[in-house]
């Protein structure tokens, strides 16, 4: 296999900090596969986000030419974790950890397949400690999806165009409180099937307009697994726990008056897999306390849809690792696609359809074509 080039970001805030970060890049250097390259100088940092009062952080990056995959890199990487005692189970989100590595860059790479894989890392153009080492070593690195160097997405951070979330709910695009004038923010969301590309499309739209994305909770909800593979009375409940975080996030009286917000799914979409998944007596139920809180939603100012073949889709959510989802079907997602392309027809704001299954908005050139139509409609 040809070697590739991949940046790796380093942390510690526990212990002997330095030492843990030597000795992780000392394991990293005895695995096979992988030749250390170069180290940037540690720095101290202040803890972003998380609980209050954790210690401060030693950060650094390091590069290495590997001749792995990205999956073999990460197994090796999280290995490398545990055996310093890092034990994700029990830590708090960005809460202090004895070391954290992140794959940043990976040559030309861009993937978006698994809940645990992404390269680039998604938040690396927006902290600055994670550039600022980076900068050090490889200044003239590119991200392969913004098309900017380390040192042109430092000078970003530096100079207040991209602003870090500071808190999981924040990452999470849970908007401000709206100001006195009574203005909104434009709302952009992006709606379609299973498997889309709905998120890694908000993300990048988020990265790119710049936005701040709001993203959908499935991982928050209690019932959704038992929903898909469970008894059907699971279904009501996992439906409403939806329908009341989107309309949490999207609560019109909090909607800030500034900037721009990305949601990876549209609050249209919770009659969309109502009506096709509840029982005739849940969606009775369901129907009246959807009709209460609709009006309390800030509605979109413009929506993409992703269309695509439904047995296209199939055989992403395959590569996914979501078990509960195989058991959708392509004659469910042909159902979902028909009710979708009916709420397209009625919206009363612009609908930017595109067939994802034909375009690949990962490439910079068609999606930027698709940013010039959103800053249009919005």
């Amino acid at each position: 296999m040809e070697s590739v080039l991949a940046y790796i970001g380093m942390g510690s805030n526990l212990g002997q900090r330095g030492d843990a970060l030597m000795q992780a890049v000392i394991r990293l250097s005895e695995v096979e596969g992988i030749a250390v390259r170069r180290l940037s100088q540690f720095i101290q940092t202040e803890p972003v986000g998380g609980p209050d009062d954790q210690p401060v952080y030693f950060n650094a990056a390091v590069e290495v030419a590997v001749e792995l995959s990205p999956r073999q890199l990460l197994d090796v990487l999280q290995e490398v974790e545990r055996h310093l005692g890092r034990d994700r189970s029990r830590e708090e989100r960005w809460g202090p950890r004895t070391c954290d590595l992140d794959i940043l860059l990976m040559g030309e790479l861009v993937i978006d397949d698994a809940p645990d894989l992404t390269i680039p890392h998604p938040r690396m153009h927006e902290r600055a400690f994670v550039l600022e080492p980076l900068s050090a070593i490889a200044p003239g690195a590119v991200h392969p999806v913004l098309g900017k160097t380390v040192s042109e997405m430092l000078d970003d951070v530096r100079g207040g165009l991209v602003t870090p979330a500071t808190q999981p709910s924040d990452e999470q695009g849970e908007p401000a409180a709206q100001d006195e004038s009574g203005a909104q923010a434009p709302l952009l969301s992006v709606i379609g099937l299973p498997a889309s590309g709905k998120t890694t499309l908000a993300e990048l739209l988020a990265m790119e307009l710049p936005a701040k994305i709001i993203r959908e909770d499935y991982e928050g909800n209690p019932f959704l697994a038992e929903s898909y593979c469970g008894p059907d009375a699971m279904r009501l409940p996992a439906q409403v726990f939806y329908l009341l975080s989107r309309v949490s996030q999207l609560s019109g009286a909090h909607w800030p008056a500034r900037g721009t917000f990305v949601s990876d799914y549209g609050f249209c979409q919770d009659l969309v897999y109502a009506s096709l998944r509840l029982s005739p007596d849940d969606l009775a139920a369901y129907e009246p306390l959807l009709a209460r809180v609709s009006p309390l939603v800030r509605p979109p100012s413009a929506m993409v849809y992703l269309d695509a073949d439904p047995a296209a889709l199939i055989e992403r959510i395959a590569t996914r690792g979501r078990p509960f989802e195989k058991a959708l079907t392509v004659d469910f997602l042909s159902a979902m696609r028909e009710a979708y392309n009916g709420v397209v027809e009625a919206c009363d704001c612009p609908v930017l359809t595109v067939r994802c299954d034909d375009v690949d908005l990962r490439n910079h050139r068609p999606r930027a074509k698709l940013i010039e139509r959103i800053r249009q409609a919005l």
